[in-house]
């Protein structure tokens, strides 16, 4: 649905930093998503970190009231972050919690690594690498895959605790507020756990 600049700089601009465009929509998805959100409580579950949600400016009106960044790590509610979610989802990572700092200890040591890693949000860990292959190899080898995911998207990397998917922030979601329909729409394997608990899902080619 975003677009970098790199790809396509030709749309509606949604998303600025430092005054610097970053992300567009093609017009007409702009503007279908704006029909959407007048008929549908529309609620945005992303990978991105906070500070990038936050930086998104997709209409004039107000945001979405409900929305989980982070893949699902962090809740915002009318744009403050609920503290009991936050508890919540310290309690489902904290097994993981020795793997993902395994993890940044090996890619910090991998000379594959373009973006220098880090934590997200202190809630998984992300890189780039020139060699996503490789790079990936040497996680499979030495964490343990039973306590965090491994993830990539061209030479992004992530590794994430096991029990942080979209799929269970769409449970944590439907355990408090009971929706009687659910309509998901995803484009990466991020969202498969999603789509796959959606009544109706919808998986949108990656593609203008």
């Amino acid at each position: 649905m975003l677009f970098s600049y790199k790809k396509y700089a030709n749309g509606i601009c949604v998303e600025r930093k430092n005054d610097k465009a970053l992300s567009y929509m093609t017009p007409k998805s702009y503007e279908l998503l704006k029909e959407v959100a007048q008929k549908v409580w529309l609620m945005p579950i992303t990978t991105r970190s906070l500070a990038q949600y936050q930086r998104i400016t997709l209409f004039d009106t107000q945001a979405p009231p409900i929305a989980l960044c982070a893949n699902g790590a962090i809740c915002l509610k009318n744009g403050a972050i609920d503290e009991s979610w936050q508890q919540e989802t310290e309690a489902l990572i904290a097994p993981s919690g020795d793997e993902l700092e395994k993890a940044l200890y090996l890619l910090t040591h991998d000379q594959a690594i373009t973006l220098q890693p880090s934590f997200i949000d202190s809630a998984f860990v992300y890189a780039k690498s020139q060699n996503i292959a490789l790079s990936l190899k040497r996680l499979q080898e030495q964490l343990d895959l039973t306590k965090v995911s491994l993830q990539t998207n061209g030479e992004k990397l992530y590794i994430l605790p096991k029990n942080l998917t979209k799929g269970n922030a769409l449970k944590r979601l439907c355990a408090q507020y009971q929706p009687q329909k659910i309509i998901a729409a995803g484009d990466s394997e991020f969202d498969l756990s999603m789509l796959l608990l959606a009544d109706t899902a919808i998986i949108a080619p990656n593609e203008r």
